[in-house]
């Protein structure tokens, strides 16, 4: 809570938006399912709420991605639900990148090159293009808060010989599809 992007400056106290429990994100998709659907099965959306709980850390985007493709496909076995939920996080995620801005989207390209943070950022503060040139140290580390922040990485402290650094993980179902977005925008 300590980071200065969820921090309200307009109230002095925290607010703690807690993961959706099984039965509340149960409740949520039927409210979607009876104001959009003509025909679902009260079991699969039982088991696609507790999947999103134990698998996707209750993210109703993708639970409500995955009840649109269960929708559009009318079918309803476990199977299906485990599909739907497969490709509901790929779009999800997808959709994460290309919502993403352009040096956000370079800073990540150089941590999936380069993990621990310290050596991406020696990359980023060497490179030619005119986005990144003179990005301050802060900066990047907020850029990096950021991408944390969104689901797209995570970091890790490390320690190398007496020093401490701090290393990216890629949470990336494939990491090519940030080339492809980079291409795309740049």
């Amino acid at each position: 809570m300590n980071d200065e992007s969820v921090k309200s400056s307009l109230q002095p106290d925290h607010i703690v938006f807690h993961e959706y429990s099984a039965n509340e994100m149960k409740e949520i998709l039927e409210m979607r399912t009876e104001e959009g659907l003509y025909k679902y099965s009260k079991e699969a959306i039982s088991l696609l709420s507790a999947m999103l709980v134990r698998d996707y850390r209750s993210d109703a985007r993708i639970g409500i991605k995955a009840l649109e493709i269960l929708g559009r496909n009318n079918k309803w076995s476990d199977e299906d639900v485990r599909n739907a939920l497969k490709q509901a996080y790929i779009e999800v995620e997808d959709e994460t990148l290309k919502n993403l801005g352009d040096r956000d989207l370079l800073i990540l390209a150089a941590l999936i090159r380069n993990q621990d943070t310290n050596k991406a950022y020696a990359e980023i503060s060497l490179s030619n293009n005119p986005m990144l040139r003179g990005l301050s140290k802060s900066t990047f580390f907020q850029s990096v808060n950021y991408l944390q922040n969104l689901g797209l990485i995570t970091l890790i402290k490390k320690k190398i010989g007496r020093y401490y650094t701090m290393e990216s993980q890629i949470l990336l179902s494939d990491e090519s599809i940030v080339s492809g977005e980079l291409r795309k925008s740049l």
